[in-house]
């Protein structure tokens, strides 16, 4: 049964938000029995300021200004329809991305009926060439999303709808719960046993996804 849920969240520069969070989705240092950590994949990371998606966040960390922030992070529910998950998630990230950010993406399962991939990017734009310092200055400036409320709010309702039409190419019967996480719904005295599965898979995607974003 497919879920819908997509959330995001930033973190601020120089607290070395980004460096941790790059390795806990990666299962890395204080995180390697993350056993869940099924793939991780690094894109459009510029040559010119990091070998890999770590050190790029990490160098994101020591340069954006101080009252910034290093990336933009989503959590992504993935279609239990979907036969390669791997494959899934990163067609909608790049959907979603257009090949414009440096990005790393983990795919977590832990076998529990509920998958899902940790994303984030940078949200400044993807230059060839730069210096790493001038990558995150000014001569790289955010998009407008980024610094307004509303065009943030604007995006991610957007994101969510991309994000509907991915699950459905999977899952062309699946209709979304109006919105937040999957509903669980109450206990019924005397519920049938299918009424009962369905109602625990619910519990358990739900319960899935807080444990992860507890995590954060």
């Amino acid at each position: 049964m497919a879920t819908n849920y997509l959330a995001t969240r930033t973190g601020s520069a120089g607290k070395g938000a980004g460096g941790k969070h790059a390795a806990y989705i990666s299962g890395l240092d204080r995180n390697a029995d993350k056993t869940e950590v099924q793939a991780v994949i690094d894109k459009n990371i510029p040559a010119s300021v990091a070998k890999d998606g770590l050190a790029f966040f990490q160098k994101a960390d020591e340069l954006e200004r101080a009252n910034g922030r290093s990336y933009r992070s989503l959590i992504i529910a993935i279609p239990r329809e979907a036969t390669d998950k791997t494959a899934w998630a990163q067609t909608f990230t790049d959907d979603l991305l257009k090949d414009k950010h440096a990005y790393r993406l983990a795919i977590h399962d832990k076998g529990d009926g509920n998958p899902h991939a940790h994303l984030m990017f940078s949200e400044r734009g993807l230059k060839e060439g730069q210096t790493a310092k001038d990558f995150f200055s000014r001569k790289n400036p955010k998009p407008t999303y980024a610094t307004s409320k509303k065009e943030s709010a604007d995006w991610l309702k957007n994101a969510k709808a991309l994000y509907l039409t991915h699950v459905q190419k999977v899952a062309p019967d699946f209709v979304p719960t109006p919105k937040g996480e999957p509903k669980i719904g109450p206990k019924l005295k005397n519920a049938s046993a299918a009424f009962e599965a369905k109602r625990a898979d619910r519990a358990n995607t739900v319960h899935g996804i807080r444990d992860s974003e507890k995590s954060l």
